[in-house]
């Protein structure tokens, strides 16, 4: 499902062609706990379209930064290897879908 990322250049390398959301979290995070199945769920209704990278803020904190993240979760939606928007905290599956139909 999601792919598991810890440094700048697996970011990098696996944001390209397509939609992808990358989430960035904490396991202590509660917020980042509840939004986890929601992406799944998201991943689940659209897997031939997007991909869904995660981002651990304490194993990674240097991408966390380059993306200026203030807040978990933190979504980031790219198209075609450039963000096109972003969220923070545990947003519902039909908002997530919207902001997923809005890029295709």
């Amino acid at each position: 499902m999601a792919t598991l990322i810890n440094t700048l250049e697996e970011l990098n390398s696996n944001v390209g062609k397509g939609i992808t959301i990358v989430d960035f979290y904490a396991d202590w995070c509660g917020p980042c706990k509840a939004l986890s199945p929601t992406l799944d769920e998201l991943y689940l209704q659209n897997d031939d379209k997007i991909k869904v990278i995660k981002v651990n803020v304490d194993k990674s904190p240097e991408v966390a930064q380059q993306f200026e993240v203030r807040g978990i979760p933190a979504l980031f939606f790219f198209k075609e290897g450039e963000v096109k928007g972003s969220a923070t905290g545990n947003i519902p599956l039909t908002e997530l879908q919207k902001r997923v139909d809005n890029l295709l």
